[in-house]
């Protein structure tokens, strides 16, 4: 794998670790702005 797209996975791994976090925390409004 290239380093960008290691870097590419890591991301959208944090996108959507943090979707989840706030889905969990039934935060609608901060979900919306991830996107």
């Amino acid at each position: 794998m290239i380093i960008k797209e290691l870097e590419d996975r890591i991301l959208l791994r944090e996108l959507i670790d943090n979707v989840s976090i706030l889905g969990d925390k039934k935060d609608f409004n901060s979900q919306v702005q991830l996107f």
